[in-house]
């Protein structure tokens, strides 16, 4: 086997595991889905999905950086790289927040969706990002 399929095959292998493992691993609650936390959207949404050395890597690619030591506040009230008048998370506002506006694909973003292509993440994990953002004070 190549090892680009090598690769590929473990990270299909890593995504498939029992409930209760993938439970105990996330914080959920009864199948509902990971807890609102940041540890969780860092964990299972935005490492996974944007912190890629052509994307969201530290430092600081793309007007931010995110890696599994990414703090809350280097998101919370920060201004979007692409728009400096909205904050990339404003607490308790997710529509006003500019990493979900990219994340849903919103009017006014500026540039594509994110995740490319398009945008393309699965509505669990956009609502577990808007639910985060909801519960921050």
């Amino acid at each position: 086997m190549r090892p680009v399929h090598t690769a590929s095959m473990l990270m299909l292998l890593a995504a498939c595991g029992d409930k209760a493992a993938d439970s105990a691993d996330t914080g959920t609650t009864g199948g509902d889905g990971p807890e609102p936390t940041w540890e969780n959207v860092r964990d299972t949404v935005l490492v996974p999905s944007c912190g890629f050395s052509t994307c969201h890597a530290l430092p600081g690619a793309a007007g931010f950086g995110v890696d599994g030591e990414t703090l809350a506040e280097e998101l919370i009230d920060q201004p979007a790289f692409q728009d400096p008048t909205v904050p990339l998370v404003d607490p308790g506002n997710p529509d006003g927040s500019y990493l979900l506006m990219k994340l849903e694909g919103a009017a006014g973003i500026d540039g594509d969706p994110m995740p490319p292509p398009d945008g393309g993440m699965d509505a669990a994990r956009v609502q577990l990002v808007r639910d985060w953002i909801a519960g921050l004070e």
